[in-house]
Protein backbone atom coordinates (compact mmCIF):
# COMPACT_ATOMS: atom_id res chain seq x y z
CA UNK A 1 0.00 0.00 0.00
CA UNK A 2 1.35 3.42 -1.00
CA UNK A 3 2.00 5.65 2.01
CA UNK A 4 2.85 9.32 2.36
CA UNK A 5 6.05 10.22 4.17
CA UNK A 6 8.13 13.31 3.46
CA UNK A 7 10.33 14.75 6.19
CA UNK A 8 12.65 17.72 5.84
CA UNK A 9 15.60 18.85 7.92
CA UNK A 10 18.66 21.10 7.71
CA UNK A 11 22.21 19.77 7.98
CA UNK A 12 23.94 22.43 10.05
CA UNK A 13 27.47 22.88 11.30
CA UNK A 14 25.99 24.52 14.38
CA UNK A 15 24.52 21.11 15.32
CA UNK A 16 27.88 19.41 14.93
CA UNK A 17 26.94 18.02 11.50
CA UNK A 18 29.02 17.77 8.37
CA UNK A 19 27.92 17.75 4.72
CA UNK A 20 30.74 15.37 3.78
CA UNK A 21 29.87 12.90 6.56
CA UNK A 22 26.19 13.03 5.71
CA UNK A 23 26.81 12.45 2.01
CA UNK A 24 29.21 9.57 2.68
CA UNK A 25 26.74 7.86 4.99
CA UNK A 26 23.74 8.19 2.68
CA UNK A 27 25.64 7.07 -0.40
CA UNK A 28 27.64 4.34 1.43
CA UNK A 29 30.91 5.78 0.13
CA UNK A 30 34.31 6.89 1.41
CA UNK A 31 34.80 10.66 1.52
CA UNK A 32 37.71 12.66 2.93
CA UNK A 33 36.82 16.04 4.42
CA UNK A 34 39.47 18.49 3.19
CA UNK A 35 38.58 21.11 5.79
CA UNK A 36 39.06 18.85 8.84
CA UNK A 37 41.14 16.00 7.40
CA UNK A 38 38.63 13.44 8.68
CA UNK A 39 37.79 10.39 6.58
CA UNK A 40 34.22 9.06 6.53
CA UNK A 41 34.03 5.49 5.26
CA UNK A 42 30.59 3.84 5.04
CA UNK A 43 31.29 1.41 2.20
CA UNK A 44 30.10 -1.53 4.32
CA UNK A 45 26.62 -0.04 4.48
CA UNK A 46 24.46 -2.41 2.48
CA UNK A 47 21.05 -0.80 2.05
CA UNK A 48 21.91 1.59 -0.81
CA UNK A 49 20.33 0.62 -4.15
CA UNK A 50 21.67 3.48 -6.30
CA UNK A 51 22.99 7.05 -6.10
CA UNK A 52 23.21 9.99 -8.49
CA UNK A 53 23.66 13.75 -8.55
CA UNK A 54 21.42 16.06 -10.57
CA UNK A 55 22.49 19.65 -11.21
CA UNK A 56 21.60 22.57 -13.50
CA UNK A 57 22.90 22.28 -17.06
CA UNK A 58 25.36 25.17 -16.58
CA UNK A 59 26.88 23.76 -13.38
CA UNK A 60 30.64 22.97 -13.35
CA UNK A 61 31.72 19.36 -13.83
CA UNK A 62 32.94 19.01 -10.24
CA UNK A 63 29.33 19.33 -9.03
CA UNK A 64 28.67 15.80 -10.38
CA UNK A 65 31.45 14.41 -8.15
CA UNK A 66 30.07 13.72 -4.66
CA UNK A 67 33.33 14.17 -2.76
CA UNK A 68 34.18 17.36 -4.64
CA UNK A 69 30.69 18.84 -4.32
CA UNK A 70 30.33 18.53 -0.56
CA UNK A 71 33.93 19.48 0.13
CA UNK A 72 33.34 22.67 -1.83
CA UNK A 73 30.27 23.30 0.31
CA UNK A 74 32.29 22.79 3.52
CA UNK A 75 35.04 25.15 2.31
CA UNK A 76 32.66 27.78 0.99
CA UNK A 77 30.61 28.05 4.18
CA UNK A 78 32.88 29.63 6.80
CA UNK A 79 30.58 30.38 9.72
CA UNK A 80 30.52 28.01 12.68
CA UNK A 81 26.73 27.70 12.47
CA UNK A 82 26.43 27.56 8.68
CA UNK A 83 23.55 25.68 7.08
CA UNK A 84 25.32 23.23 4.78
CA UNK A 85 22.48 21.35 3.06
CA UNK A 86 18.79 20.55 3.17
CA UNK A 87 17.79 16.92 3.36
CA UNK A 88 14.48 15.32 2.41
CA UNK A 89 13.60 11.75 3.38
CA UNK A 90 10.75 10.44 1.19
CA UNK A 91 8.94 7.09 1.16
CA UNK A 92 8.50 5.54 -2.30
CA UNK A 93 5.47 3.53 -3.47
CA UNK A 94 5.83 -0.25 -3.42
CA UNK A 95 3.44 -0.38 -6.38
CA UNK A 96 6.10 1.04 -8.75
CA UNK A 97 9.02 -0.85 -10.27
CA UNK A 98 12.52 0.15 -9.21
CA UNK A 99 13.01 2.08 -12.46
CA UNK A 100 9.66 3.84 -12.04
CA UNK A 101 10.60 4.85 -8.49
CA UNK A 102 13.82 6.44 -9.71
CA UNK A 103 12.09 8.24 -12.58
CA UNK A 104 9.47 9.60 -10.17
CA UNK A 105 12.17 11.07 -7.92
CA UNK A 106 14.11 12.55 -10.85
CA UNK A 107 11.03 14.37 -12.18
CA UNK A 108 10.19 15.69 -8.72
CA UNK A 109 13.76 16.88 -8.03
CA UNK A 110 14.08 18.61 -11.40
CA UNK A 111 10.74 20.39 -10.95
CA UNK A 112 11.32 21.55 -7.37
CA UNK A 113 15.10 22.02 -6.98
CA UNK A 114 17.01 21.97 -10.26
CA UNK A 115 14.58 24.51 -11.74
CA UNK A 116 15.60 26.84 -8.89
CA UNK A 117 19.30 26.50 -9.72
CA UNK A 118 20.15 24.04 -6.91
CA UNK A 119 22.07 20.76 -7.03
CA UNK A 120 20.64 17.55 -5.51
CA UNK A 121 22.40 14.39 -4.33
CA UNK A 122 20.09 11.32 -4.40
CA UNK A 123 20.56 8.08 -2.47
CA UNK A 124 17.96 5.34 -3.05
CA UNK A 125 17.65 2.94 -0.09
CA UNK A 126 15.98 -0.40 0.68
CA UNK A 127 14.45 -1.00 -2.74
CA UNK A 128 14.07 -4.73 -2.07
CA UNK A 129 12.26 -4.29 1.24
CA UNK A 130 8.85 -3.04 2.39
CA UNK A 131 10.41 0.38 3.11
CA UNK A 132 11.88 1.80 -0.13
CA UNK A 133 12.83 5.45 0.25
CA UNK A 134 15.14 8.14 -1.02
CA UNK A 135 17.41 10.64 0.76
CA UNK A 136 17.80 13.92 -1.14
CA UNK A 137 20.56 16.31 -0.07
CA UNK A 138 20.10 19.71 -1.66
CA UNK A 139 22.60 22.58 -1.71
CA UNK A 140 21.57 25.70 0.18
CA UNK A 141 23.07 27.90 -2.58
CA UNK A 142 22.40 28.09 -6.29
CA UNK A 143 25.02 26.63 -8.62
CA UNK A 144 26.02 27.97 -12.06
CA UNK A 145 29.11 28.12 -14.28
CA UNK A 146 30.72 30.46 -11.75
CA UNK A 147 30.23 28.04 -8.84
CA UNK A 148 28.08 28.75 -5.80
CA UNK A 149 25.74 31.73 -5.79
CA UNK A 150 23.27 33.18 -3.32
CA UNK A 151 21.61 31.39 -0.42
CA UNK A 152 18.02 30.29 -1.03
CA UNK A 153 16.57 30.92 2.41
CA UNK A 154 12.97 30.99 1.19
CA UNK A 155 13.16 27.20 0.94
CA UNK A 156 13.13 27.11 4.74
CA UNK A 157 9.73 28.78 4.88
CA UNK A 158 6.57 26.91 5.80
CA UNK A 159 4.76 27.90 2.61
CA UNK A 160 7.44 26.28 0.47
CA UNK A 161 7.40 23.07 2.51
CA UNK A 162 3.61 22.86 2.19
CA UNK A 163 3.81 23.36 -1.57
CA UNK A 164 6.61 20.76 -1.72
CA UNK A 165 4.46 18.20 0.09
CA UNK A 166 1.60 18.86 -2.31
CA UNK A 167 3.95 18.58 -5.27
CA UNK A 168 5.19 15.16 -4.13
CA UNK A 169 1.59 13.98 -3.82
CA UNK A 170 0.84 15.15 -7.36
CA UNK A 171 3.97 13.60 -8.88
CA UNK A 172 3.44 10.30 -7.05
CA UNK A 173 -0.25 9.96 -7.92
CA UNK A 174 0.52 10.66 -11.58
CA UNK A 175 3.18 7.94 -11.51
CA UNK A 176 0.80 5.49 -9.82
CA UNK A 177 -1.92 6.21 -12.39
CA UNK A 178 0.49 5.73 -15.28
CA UNK A 179 1.61 2.43 -13.74
CA UNK A 180 -2.02 1.24 -13.65
CA UNK A 181 -2.27 1.27 -9.85
CA UNK A 182 -5.43 2.38 -8.04
CA UNK A 183 -3.45 3.41 -4.95
CA UNK A 184 -3.10 7.11 -4.16
CA UNK A 185 -1.37 9.18 -1.47
CA UNK A 186 -2.47 12.36 0.30
CA UNK A 187 -0.11 15.01 1.67
CA UNK A 188 -2.62 16.16 4.28
CA UNK A 189 -2.44 14.97 7.86
CA UNK A 190 -4.78 12.16 8.94
CA UNK A 191 -6.74 14.67 11.01
CA UNK A 192 -7.18 16.98 8.01
CA UNK A 193 -8.39 14.01 5.95
CA UNK A 194 -10.94 13.16 8.63
CA UNK A 195 -9.28 9.79 9.30
CA UNK A 196 -9.32 8.57 12.89
CA UNK A 197 -5.84 7.07 13.01
CA UNK A 198 -2.73 7.72 15.06
CA UNK A 199 0.12 8.89 12.79
CA UNK A 200 2.65 6.08 12.61
CA UNK A 201 6.29 6.77 13.39
CA UNK A 202 9.25 6.00 11.14
CA UNK A 203 11.40 3.19 12.53
CA UNK A 204 14.59 3.55 10.58
CA UNK A 205 16.94 0.80 9.46
CA UNK A 206 18.63 0.24 12.84
CA UNK A 207 15.40 -0.22 14.79
CA UNK A 208 13.95 -2.48 12.09
CA UNK A 209 17.05 -4.67 12.19
CA UNK A 210 16.87 -4.91 15.98
CA UNK A 211 13.17 -5.85 15.85
CA UNK A 212 13.93 -8.63 13.36
CA UNK A 213 16.46 -10.02 15.84
CA UNK A 214 13.87 -9.91 18.62
CA UNK A 215 15.47 -6.98 20.45
CA UNK A 216 12.94 -4.78 22.24
CA UNK A 217 13.38 -1.03 21.78
CA UNK A 218 11.30 1.89 23.05
CA UNK A 219 10.66 3.12 19.51
CA UNK A 220 9.75 -0.36 18.33
CA UNK A 221 7.28 -0.76 21.22
CA UNK A 222 5.76 2.61 20.38
CA UNK A 223 5.38 1.54 16.73
CA UNK A 224 3.61 -1.69 17.71
CA UNK A 225 1.36 0.15 20.17
CA UNK A 226 0.26 2.61 17.47
CA UNK A 227 -0.29 -0.28 15.06
CA UNK A 228 -2.53 -2.10 17.58
CA UNK A 229 -4.52 1.04 18.38
CA UNK A 230 -5.08 1.82 14.71
CA UNK A 231 -6.32 -1.73 14.22
CA UNK A 232 -8.87 -1.21 17.00
CA UNK A 233 -9.98 2.09 15.47
CA UNK A 234 -10.35 0.45 12.08
CA UNK A 235 -12.55 -2.27 13.61
CA UNK A 236 -14.78 0.34 15.26
CA UNK A 237 -15.12 2.28 12.03
CA UNK A 238 -15.98 -0.91 10.16
CA UNK A 239 -18.72 -1.58 12.71
CA UNK A 240 -20.08 1.92 12.09
CA UNK A 241 -20.07 1.28 8.34
CA UNK A 242 -21.91 -2.02 8.89
CA UNK A 243 -24.50 -0.24 11.01
CA UNK A 244 -25.07 2.45 8.38
CA UNK A 245 -25.41 -0.25 5.72
CA UNK A 246 -28.00 -2.04 7.83
CA UNK A 247 -29.98 1.18 8.34
CA UNK A 248 -29.74 2.08 4.66
CA UNK A 249 -30.81 -1.37 3.50
CA UNK A 250 -33.79 -1.30 5.83
CA UNK A 251 -34.94 1.91 4.21
CA UNK A 252 -34.23 0.92 0.60
CA UNK A 253 -34.67 -2.84 0.26
CA UNK A 254 -36.76 -5.72 1.53
CA UNK A 255 -36.32 -6.09 5.27
CA UNK A 256 -35.64 -9.83 5.21
CA UNK A 257 -32.90 -9.67 2.57
CA UNK A 258 -30.16 -10.53 5.12
CA UNK A 259 -32.13 -12.95 7.29
CA UNK A 260 -32.01 -16.66 6.63
CA UNK A 261 -34.64 -18.98 8.01
CA UNK A 262 -33.94 -22.43 9.39
CA UNK A 263 -34.79 -25.05 6.78
CA UNK A 264 -38.38 -26.33 6.53
CA UNK A 265 -38.70 -30.09 6.38
CA UNK A 266 -40.46 -30.90 3.10
CA UNK A 267 -42.80 -33.86 3.04
CA UNK A 268 -42.72 -36.33 0.18
CA UNK A 269 -45.86 -37.26 -1.67
CA UNK A 270 -45.91 -40.65 0.01
CA UNK A 271 -45.73 -39.05 3.44
CA UNK A 272 -48.49 -36.57 2.76
CA UNK A 273 -50.75 -39.31 1.49
CA UNK A 274 -50.66 -40.85 4.97
CA UNK A 275 -52.25 -37.74 6.51
CA UNK A 276 -55.83 -36.65 6.40
CA UNK A 277 -56.43 -33.06 5.35
CA UNK A 278 -57.51 -32.16 8.88
CA UNK A 279 -54.26 -33.55 10.31
CA UNK A 280 -51.91 -31.75 7.91
CA UNK A 281 -48.94 -30.22 9.74
CA UNK A 282 -45.86 -28.26 8.75
CA UNK A 283 -42.77 -29.67 10.42
CA UNK A 284 -39.75 -27.48 11.15
CA UNK A 285 -36.21 -28.49 12.15
CA UNK A 286 -34.43 -26.44 14.80
CA UNK A 287 -30.72 -25.64 15.02
CA UNK A 288 -28.77 -27.61 17.57
CA UNK A 289 -28.94 -24.89 20.20
CA UNK A 290 -28.61 -25.78 23.87
CA UNK A 291 -30.88 -22.90 24.76
CA UNK A 292 -33.97 -24.45 23.17
CA UNK A 293 -33.13 -28.15 22.92
CA UNK A 294 -35.62 -29.05 25.64
CA UNK A 295 -38.43 -26.86 24.29
CA UNK A 296 -40.93 -28.22 21.70
CA UNK A 297 -41.37 -26.33 18.45
CA UNK A 298 -44.84 -25.03 17.76
CA UNK A 299 -46.83 -27.07 15.20
CA UNK A 300 -49.24 -24.21 14.76
CA UNK A 301 -47.09 -21.64 12.97
CA UNK A 302 -48.85 -20.51 9.81
CA UNK A 303 -46.65 -19.51 6.84
CA UNK A 304 -47.92 -15.91 6.90
CA UNK A 305 -47.11 -15.64 10.61
CA UNK A 306 -43.61 -17.03 10.07
CA UNK A 307 -42.99 -14.59 7.24
CA UNK A 308 -44.10 -11.70 9.43
CA UNK A 309 -41.81 -12.80 12.30
CA UNK A 310 -38.86 -13.19 9.94
CA UNK A 311 -39.60 -9.75 8.52
CA UNK A 312 -39.73 -8.20 11.99
CA UNK A 313 -36.56 -10.03 13.11
CA UNK A 314 -34.67 -8.77 10.02
CA UNK A 315 -35.31 -5.23 11.23
CA UNK A 316 -34.83 -5.77 14.95
CA UNK A 317 -31.82 -8.13 15.14
CA UNK A 318 -29.07 -5.85 13.68
CA UNK A 319 -30.24 -2.88 15.71
CA UNK A 320 -30.47 -4.83 18.97
CA UNK A 321 -26.98 -6.29 18.42
CA UNK A 322 -25.55 -2.86 17.57
CA UNK A 323 -27.16 -1.34 20.68
CA UNK A 324 -25.51 -3.96 22.91
CA UNK A 325 -22.16 -3.46 21.17
CA UNK A 326 -22.00 0.32 21.52
CA UNK A 327 -22.92 0.03 25.21
CA UNK A 328 -20.23 -2.66 25.57
CA UNK A 329 -22.62 -5.12 27.25
CA UNK A 330 -23.97 -8.56 26.34
CA UNK A 331 -27.22 -8.45 28.29
CA UNK A 332 -29.81 -5.79 29.12
CA UNK A 333 -33.26 -5.72 30.72
CA UNK A 334 -35.83 -2.96 31.06
CA UNK A 335 -39.56 -2.87 31.76
CA UNK A 336 -40.41 -4.31 28.35
CA UNK A 337 -37.65 -6.60 27.13
CA UNK A 338 -34.64 -8.66 28.10
CA UNK A 339 -31.93 -8.81 25.43
CA UNK A 340 -29.07 -11.34 25.50
CA UNK A 341 -26.20 -11.94 23.09
CA UNK A 342 -23.97 -14.94 23.78
CA UNK A 343 -21.79 -16.91 21.34
CA UNK A 344 -23.57 -15.29 18.40
CA UNK A 345 -27.04 -16.22 19.68
CA UNK A 346 -29.25 -13.14 20.07
CA UNK A 347 -32.51 -13.47 22.00
CA UNK A 348 -35.24 -11.06 23.05
CA UNK A 349 -37.74 -12.05 25.74
CA UNK A 350 -40.56 -10.26 27.47
CA UNK A 351 -40.54 -9.51 31.21
CA UNK A 352 -42.06 -12.92 31.94
CA UNK A 353 -39.26 -14.72 30.08
CA UNK A 354 -41.26 -15.66 26.96
CA UNK A 355 -39.31 -15.56 23.72
CA UNK A 356 -40.00 -12.82 21.22
CA UNK A 357 -37.06 -13.52 18.92
CA UNK A 358 -34.17 -15.98 18.53
CA UNK A 359 -31.56 -15.46 15.80
CA UNK A 360 -28.06 -16.86 15.26
CA UNK A 361 -25.21 -14.77 13.83
CA UNK A 362 -23.75 -16.37 10.69
CA UNK A 363 -21.05 -13.87 9.69
CA UNK A 364 -20.99 -11.21 6.95
CA UNK A 365 -22.17 -11.29 3.35
CA UNK A 366 -20.19 -9.97 0.36
CA UNK A 367 -21.27 -6.40 1.18
CA UNK A 368 -20.15 -6.78 4.82
CA UNK A 369 -23.74 -6.87 6.05
CA UNK A 370 -24.37 -9.13 9.08
CA UNK A 371 -26.30 -12.34 8.40
CA UNK A 372 -28.74 -13.47 11.10
CA UNK A 373 -30.41 -16.88 10.82
CA UNK A 374 -33.93 -17.02 12.15
CA UNK A 375 -34.62 -19.77 14.70
CA UNK A 376 -38.23 -20.87 15.18
CA UNK A 377 -39.69 -19.98 18.54
CA UNK A 378 -40.83 -22.43 21.24
CA UNK A 379 -44.52 -23.27 21.69
CA UNK A 380 -46.80 -20.39 22.75
CA UNK A 381 -44.07 -17.77 22.36
CA UNK A 382 -45.49 -14.26 21.81
CA UNK A 383 -43.07 -13.28 19.03
CA UNK A 384 -42.25 -9.74 17.96
CA UNK A 385 -44.85 -7.04 17.52
CA UNK A 386 -44.95 -3.92 15.39
CA UNK A 387 -44.37 -1.96 18.60
CA UNK A 388 -41.06 -3.82 19.06
CA UNK A 389 -40.04 -2.99 15.51
CA UNK A 390 -40.81 0.70 16.00
CA UNK A 391 -38.86 0.72 19.27
CA UNK A 392 -35.67 -0.81 17.84
CA UNK A 393 -35.69 1.00 14.49
CA UNK A 394 -36.74 4.45 15.68
CA UNK A 395 -34.71 7.44 14.44
CA UNK A 396 -33.68 8.10 18.03
CA UNK A 397 -32.25 4.57 18.37
CA UNK A 398 -30.35 4.84 15.08
CA UNK A 399 -28.92 8.25 16.00
CA UNK A 400 -27.90 7.03 19.45
CA UNK A 401 -25.98 4.06 18.02
CA UNK A 402 -24.21 6.23 15.44
CA UNK A 403 -23.21 8.82 18.03
CA UNK A 404 -21.98 6.20 20.51
CA UNK A 405 -19.85 4.50 17.85
CA UNK A 406 -18.35 7.83 16.80
CA UNK A 407 -17.64 8.71 20.44
CA UNK A 408 -15.85 5.37 20.93
CA UNK A 409 -13.62 6.08 17.93
CA UNK A 410 -12.82 9.61 19.12
CA UNK A 411 -12.14 8.40 22.67
CA UNK A 412 -9.71 5.72 21.49
CA UNK A 413 -7.93 8.26 19.30
CA UNK A 414 -7.59 10.77 22.16
CA UNK A 415 -6.31 8.14 24.60
CA UNK A 416 -3.72 6.95 22.09
CA UNK A 417 -2.56 10.51 21.44
CA UNK A 418 -2.21 11.11 25.18
CA UNK A 419 -0.12 7.94 25.60
CA UNK A 420 2.03 9.03 22.70
CA UNK A 421 2.61 12.50 24.19
CA UNK A 422 3.55 10.98 27.56
CA UNK A 423 6.20 8.82 25.88
CA UNK A 424 7.75 11.94 24.40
Amino acid sequence: MAIYHLSAKIISRGKGQSATASAAYRAAEKIRDERTGLIFDYRRKGEVYATEIIAPDNAPDWVKDREALWNQVELFERRKNSQLAREFDIALPLELTHHQKQELVRKFVKAEFISRGLAADLAFHNFDSHNPHVHIMVTTRTVDDQGFGAKTRHLNKKDFLLSLRKSWETHTNEALEQAGSEQRIDHRSLEQQGINRIPQIHLGANVMAMMKRGIVTERGEQYLSIQATNSELETLEQQLVELEQVISSQEQSKPNSRLRQSPIKEETDSESDKLDESDTQVSFSSKDLNLIDSLPLSPEFRPEYLFQQQEYAAKVAPMAAAWLRVNQISSYQDTQNKIDLSNGLLTIRDVEGNYKMIVQYQGLDEQNNPIWEYVYLPLNSPGLTMQDVKLFTSPAMKQFIKEKTTMMIQSNTQQSNQRRRRRR
